[in-house]
C-alpha cells in the first residue's frame, strides 16, 4: 500500500497515513479548517484530507468539548445533532470502545459533503481481561506502562467502574504514574496524576497534575524552595492530596555528606528522601532523611541514581505517604530501609520503626517486611502495607494492629493471591472495608498467571475481581474510589 502523508504529532510522535484514509478537499465554502478536543487532542493532528482520527483522551462520564473551526456561520453535525463552527460544543460519548466513534458530517446529517471520525478508543488501547464476581462498587484506577517491547508503546492512565468498563483514559508517550480520584474540602471531585519529565534531570522527577471533575488542569505542583533548596521536581512515588491548596509531596533530592558511618568526615554522595507539606501556598513542612544519620545504618540496598554525571545513593527510597487519622502524625514507607516509619508532623522526629534492620517492634522472621511499596491506613485504623517481599520471594498484603505506646504488635495478618509470583517492584494495598482488600500487584515480569490487579473477599480467601494485562505490562498502583 503506497504511503501518501506523514503527520506528525508533537513529542516527537509520527504517523503514516495511507491512500485509503485520503480524500479529496472539499469545496471551499464546506471545508472545514480545524478540530480540537478537549481534555485530549488529535491523533494526528489535523489535516482535511485525512478523515479517521484518534482521540488521546477521553471521557464517559463527563462532557468532553469539541471545537470545529470552519467558516463563520458554517453548519456541522456532530453525532447527527446539528452545531455551528467556531464555537466549543460540550458532548458527552455513550461508551469508550472499539465500536464507538465520534461523528462530524458536512452538508447534512448524513455527510454527503463528508464526513470526519474520531476513535474514542486508540488502536494500541491497553488490551485486558478481567473476572467479576459481585465486586464492591467505586472507580477504578490504574496507569498502563510499556513493556519495553519496540516500536515504543504509550503510557495509558485508566478509569473504569467496579467490572472494568473504561470511563476514562489519558494516552501519553511520556511516564506517567500514581493516578488516582479524590474529593477536595468542599466535596468536590479531583483526579491526580504524576507526569514524568522525559529529560529525567531529576530521577523520576516531574510534576502532580491536579484535574478537576471534568478532566481539566486546574493546577500544577511541584516542590517549593526550602532554606538551601531550590524549587524542585516533585517525585513519583506518592502525593497525599488534603485540598486544592494543601497537600503533601515527596522527592529524592542530591547530596553530598560527611556524617555517613565509616567515612565520618568523608564526602559520600546520596539521594535523600524529602516529604514537604504545603498549605496555602506555604511550606509548613519539611523533613529530610539525611537530617537523621542513624538512618544510614539501617539501608539494605543500594540503587544509585546519576544526577549531574555523579552518582548518588538512593539509600532510603521513599515511596509512600499517609497521614495516621488517630493523631494527625505521617506514615512514611522506604523501600530500602526495609521500614515503614511514624514521623512527628511538628518536631520532624521519627517516632518509631517498622520492619527492617531498625525495627523496633520485635518482629519475627516471618513478620518482617521486605523492599514494600506502600503503606498507609484502612477505614478501621489498621495499617496496611503492600509487602513487595523481595527477600522472600513472596508479596503479600500486610494487616497490622499496634500499640504504639509499647511498641508491639497486638494482631498480624497476611493476605497473597494464590497464583500469583512475587512482585519485585511497585504495588499497592487498600482497605475497602473490615474484609476486603484493593490491590495493585505492581511489577512481577515472568508471572503471566498471576493478576495485575485484585480485589479480595478475606472471608474466604476468594477475588471478587481480577484484572489482567498483556504479560510484561503491569500498573504503578491501583486504586479505587468508593461512589
Amino acid at each position: 500500500m503506497k504511503v501518501l502523508h506523514k503527520s506528525t504529532v508533537g513529542l516527537g510522535v509520527t504517523m503514516l497515513i495511507s491512500a485509503c484514509s485520503l480524500t479529496p478537499p472539499l469545496p471551499p465554502a464546506l471545508q472545514i479548517q480545524g478540530i480540537q478536543l478537549n481534555p485530549g487532542p488529535l491523533y494526528p493532528e489535523f489535516d482535511p484530507t485525512v478523515r479517521t482520527y484518534e482521540a488521546m483522551s477521553l471521557s464517559a462520564v463527563s462532557n468532553d468539548r469539541i471545537y470545529v473551526k470552519g467558516i463563520e456561520g458554517q453548519k456541522y453535525w456532530l453525532n447527527g445533532k446539528e452545531q455551528r463552527t467556531n464555537t466549543w460544543v460540550d458532548f458527552r460519548v455513550p461508551e469508550i470502545s472499539s465500536d464507538s466513534s465520534i461523528s462530524i458530517a458536512l452538508g447534512d446529517a448524513d455527510g454527503t459533503a463528508g464526513k470526519y471520525s474520531i476513535a474514542t478508543q486508540p488502536g494500541d488501547f491497553p488490551k485486558y481481561s478481567v473476572k467479576a464476581s459481585n465486586p464492591t462498587p467505586g472507580n477504578i484506577f490504574v496507569n498502563v506502562w510499556p513493556d519495553g517491547s519496540q516500536p515504543p508503546q504509550s503510557t495509558y492512565l485508566l478509569m473504569m467502574n467496579h467490572l472494568g468498563k473504561p470511563l476514562y483514559y489519558l494516552k501519553s508517550p511520556d511516564s506517567l504514574a500514581d493516578f488516582k480520584g479524590v474529593k477536595s474540602s468542599t466535596g468536590a471531585q479531583r483526579y491526580i496524576y504524576h507526569w514524568t519529565d522525559p529529560t529525567r534531570l531529576v530521577p523520576s522527577g516531574g510534576e502532580f497534575r491536579i484535574l478537576d471533575d471534568q478532566f481539566r488542569l486546574i493546577k500544577l505542583v511541584k516542590l517549593k524552595a526550602h532554606k538551601d533548596r531550590v524549587d524542585y521536581p516533585a517525585d513519583l512515588h506518592d502525593f497525599l492530596y488534603i485540598d486544592d491548596d494543601h497537600y503533601i509531596t515527596l522527592a529524592y533530592y542530591a547530596r553530598k555528606v560527611l556524617d555517613y558511618p565509616g567515612r565520618e568526615g568523608l564526602e559520600t554522595k546520596v539521594m535523600s528522601a524529602v516529604i514537604q507539606e504545603v498549605d496555602g501556598d506555604r511550606v509548613v513542612f519539611d523533613w529530610e532523611s539525611s537530617n537523621i544519620p542513624a538512618l544510614y545504618k539501617f539501608t539494605s540496598d543500594s540503587q544509585f541514581f546519576k544526577v549531574n554525571d555523579e552518582l548518588y545513593d538512593d539509600y532510603a527510597h521513599i515511596n509512600s505517604v499517609a497521614i495516621d487519622p488517630k493523631d494527625g502524625n505521617i506514615i512514611a514507607s522506604f523501600r530500602h530501609l526495609d521500614s515503614v516509619l511514624k514521623i512527628n508532623r511538628k518536631s520532624s522526629e521519627i517516632m518509631w520503626r517498622f520492619g527492617g534492620k531498625g525495627d523496633e517492634f520485635n518482629l519475627s522472621p516471618e513478620q518482617q517486611i521486605s523492599h514494600q511499596h506502600t503503606a498507609n491506613y484502612g477505614p478501621d485504623g489498621h495499617l496496611v502495607i503492600f509487602d513487595n517481599g523481595n527477600a522472600s520471594n513472596r508479596s503479600r498484603v500486610v494487616d497490622v494492629v499496634l500499640d504504639e505506646t509499647n511498641k508491639r504488635v497486638l494482631d498480624f495478618r497476611t493476605y497473597s493471591h494464590p497464583n500469583g509470583g512475587p512482585s519485585l517492584f511497585a504495588g499497592s494495598a487498600q482497605k475497602i472495608n473490615a474484609t476486603t482488600f484493593f490491590v495493585g500487584w505492581g511489577g512481577h515480569p515472568g508471572n503471566p498467571t498471576g493478576a495485575d490487579v485484585s480485589e479480595i473477599d478475606t472471608t474466604n480467601g476468594q477475588a471478587t475481581f481480577e484484572m489482567m494485562f498483556p504479560t510484561a505490562r503491569y500498573s504503578y498502583r491501583a486504586f479505587k474510589m468508593a461512589p
